[in-house]
């Protein structure tokens, strides 16, 4: 298996080595996991989800599970340079490696293979209860102001339909109680989900459309090239960065920095909020829909 290919576009390095992506549902700890695995000697990471970027060529897209065959040669190179930019000013270096997390990645795998041929994966799988109960939060919380301006500031021209987009959602999500009118990924399907079933059932098909999507091309895929990691282990024990690091191919030092990055960041266990913040009859509705994939996952289906 390749895993030491040609830069990104536009670089100048010869020794730019296979990116890292980063797949998981929002609220599963990806943003964690991509803060520890920047930390490794040679990594550098994009700031913040990208969906404005990879959107770029699809913007007018009525989901974000988009088709490979969409987007032109050119228009893959420029997502690719885009992605360094934010990771690197100017996307110039001298070799490393990138690490990218944006969670509606997570729907379109094909289409990321598409943009980076060469990546490797790590799944990041979290008790999905706890994904939606605090997806659900999410929707009801209005926009981080500061991560607007931190994402318009790198906007590149070509991204500026979906901010357009992006400023309808706000308004349609205060028009109707909430935040936003569609927090997180846009599955197929969820405009009408949202007129027949409520916000947090909604939550539960985001949460398990993305799991399942990417379990789906980690079964056709080279164990060489995609890892699955729990959530929940890896806030427990730093000893389950060890197969990450190995799979990353990290020299010792680089594992004692992955090590190091996961103590300054860890946080004690938050208690679940699960039965605090859904009724029995939300409950109940979310597990009917999560229960055959939290089963197959090892985790609680009540």
């Amino acid at each position: 298996m390749k895993l030491y290919g040609m830069p990104p576009p536009g670089t100048r390095s010869s020794r730019a080595v296979s990116p890292i992506v980063i797949l998981g549902a929002a609220r599963s700890g990806t943003k964690f996991l991509r803060g520890v695995l920047a930390a490794a000697p040679g990594h550098v990471a994009t700031p913040f989800d990208s969906n404005h970027v990879w959107r770029i060529g699809n913007a007018g897209a009525a989901d974000d599970e988009l088709d490979p065959a969409s987007i032109s040669d050119r228009t893959a190179r420029v997502i690719r340079d885009a992605l360094w930019k934010l990771a690197v000013p100017g996307g110039v270096h001298d070799g490393g490696t990138l690490v990218e997390k944006t969670v509606s990645n997570s729907l379109r795998p094909d289409f990321v293979e598409r943009v980076l041929p060469e990546a490797r994966y790590i799944l990041l799988i979290r008790d999905g209860r706890d994904v939606i109960e605090s997806t659900f939060r999410m929707w009801q919380a209005p926009p981080d102001a500061a991560g607007l301006r931190q994402k318009l500031a790198s906007l590149p021209v070509s991204a500026i339909p979906y901010a357009a987009w992006y400023g309808v959602n706000m308004v349609m999500g205060k028009l109707r109680g909430r935040g936003v009118g569609v927090w997180g990924v846009r599955y197929r399907g969820i405009a009408q989900d949202l007129e027949r079933l409520s916000v947090p059932e909604v939550c539960a098909h985001q949460w398990r459309t993305c799991v399942e999507s990417s379990l789906r091309v980690a079964q056709k895929m080279d164990s060489s090239r995609f890892i699955q990691l729990r959530y929940e282990d890896l806030i427990a024990d730093e000893a389950a960065l060890d197969p990450v690091a190995e799979f990353l191919q990290v020299t010792s030092h680089g594992r004692d920095c992955l090590r190091s990055a996961l103590r300054r960041t860890i946080r004690a266990p938050e208690r679940s909020r699960w039965t605090e913040t859904f009724d029995e009859a939300a409950r109940v509705k979310v597990l009917a829909a999560i229960s055959t994939l939290q089963t197959r996952l090892g985790y609680p289906d009540q």
